[in-house]
């Protein structure tokens, strides 16, 4: 008796779940809310009981007790189906390359031609690397920026693929492109065993908003590895999660360089009262390492504490100066200012090590007003040390001035795929500032 009750409530469970979304009430159109996914159709969501309305969204989901949508800017929203009045179907469809030109408009006539250039050398690097999918991933990515259809029907099919690994990298190429992400598919890789493709969901959920990955990653953030944690920290972070806060504090205090930086990153995201209160706090009775963290978050967040305690850094921590110095020296601080000319015209072995400091340094004076030191971050593009060229190319994404589309073009066209593709997204980078959000999000570190 009792298991025929069960089979008859988990029947009824499924005909309310079913029925609930056709109640879900669509004007403006004949097609059903099933039917609008996916499509380039704007809808406008009317919340009940106030009627707001929240307009130019697609349809990209429907779940058991809720519909996501994307927004114009590439984000995902949802909304529980009770709090749905009406989806009014617009007018309008999505103009899938007006956000693009209504930035490119913006160039100069040489900086758009780099840019141009850019997609051309993507798009030759997907037409002819079907042995390497992971370049084939990242060049369908930025070619699906510039309204590639090709490309986005590629990543489409690798989304159906039996390769959870895969499905990931096509989800992180599609929302790089301005494109939804399934939280189907990210909850399956928050689950996974492959602890990469756990913490590419992580991040994938933290850069989309997916509150209900919220509960999965506070225990994430709790794990001992650093894999697990510091993407949980930057994803909880970016989704403005201010509970977790004192594990960020015990986070940055760890012997472990990269959970340490998480924490930095994660509170100086944060920001707010609460966390320059909890931080200062600390900041008297640490050392080494965990001082400097602790100070930099408050550096980074423009407190004059955080200014003073970097200069005592800068002055008394010979091992920590350096590190000290190229925060400093970013905003014209005139003593870290010549402590970095001195290490430039120091005559080094070029090891990944020194080569990686010599582009930071560069890159601090840029910042600082030096703008001649552009000549040495031009010259690191050509260095043989892969780790110089990358990071020089990562510090002038973080930099965002277009004056560096000048130094970029040979880059975009190396023979090394992989080096080629991230000159690419570089210019993409600097051209379109919403891919740029997108991608920094997504950053490692």
């Amino acid at each position: 008796m009792i298991k025929h009750f069960n089979l008859l409530f988990c029947g009824l469970l499924i005909f309310a779940g079913s029925t609930w979304s056709q109640d879900i009430r669509v004007t403006g159109s004949n097609q059903s809310l099933q039917d609008l996914i996916g499509s380039d159709t704007l809808v406008t969501v009317i919340l009940k009981p106030s009627g707001v309305e929240d307009k130019n969204l697609q349809v990209i989901e429907i779940g058991p007790d809720y519909v996501v949508f994307r927004t114009q800017d590439g984000l995902r929203t949802s909304y529980l189906k009770e709090s749905l009045q009406t989806v009014q179907v617009q007018e309008d469809r999505l103009e899938q390359r007006a956000m693009q030109l209504r930035q490119v408009r913006a160039l100069r006539a040489e900086d758009r031609k780099t840019m141009e250039r850019a997609f051309e050398r993507a798009g030759t690097i997907f037409e002819t690397t079907s042995d390497n999918q992971v370049a084939r991933i990242k060049a369908a990515a930025l070619i699906t920026v510039n309204n590639d259809l090709d490309a986005q029907e590629y990543l489409e099919r690798l989304l159906q693929s039996n390769d959870l690994r895969t499905q990931l990298d096509a989800a992180q190429a599609q929302f790089l492109a301005g494109n939804g992400v399934s939280w189907e598919l990210v909850r399956n890789g928050l689950m996974s065993g492959y602890r990469p493709s756990r913490a590419l969901a992580a991040m994938l959920a933290g850069a989309a908003n997916m509150e209900e990955a919220i509960p999965i990653l506070n225990e994430m953030v709790m794990d001992r590895a650093a894999d697990f944690s510091a993407p949980a920290a930057r994803a909880l972070a970016h989704m403005g999660q201010r509970d977790m806060i004192p594990r960020l504090m015990s986070m940055i205090g760890e012997l472990n360089e990269e959970k340490g930086d998480a924490a930095v990153y994660a509170l100086s995201y944060l920001g707010g009262d609460d966390v320059l209160q909890t931080v200062k706090a600390r900041v008297p009775a640490a050392t080494g390492h965990e001082r400097f963290r602790l100070v930099k978050v408050l550096y980074l967040l423009r407190d004059p504490m955080g200014t003073d305690e970097m200069q005592n850094i800068f002055r008394e921590l010979p091992t920590l100066a350096p590190n000290a110095a190229i925060l400093l020296a970013e905003r014209g601080h005139w003593e870290a200012t010549q402590f970095i000319r001195q290490r430039l015209d120091r005559r080094e072995d070029p090891t990944d090590a020194n080569l990686t400091f010599r582009a930071r340094y560069a890159s601090s004076l840029y910042q600082g007003g030096e703008l001649i030191s552009r000549a040495i971050l031009q010259e690191l593009l050509r260095s043989e040390s892969r780790a110089a060229r990358e990071i020089t190319l990562d510090l002038i994404v973080d930099m965002n001035d277009r004056a560096f589309f000048s130094i970029i073009q040979p880059a975009i066209e190396n023979v090394d795929t992989m080096y080629a593709l991230k000159a690419c997204e570089t210019a993409a980078a600097l051209g379109i500032p919403q891919y740029r959000e997108r991608l920094m999000m997504l950053r490692e570190y």
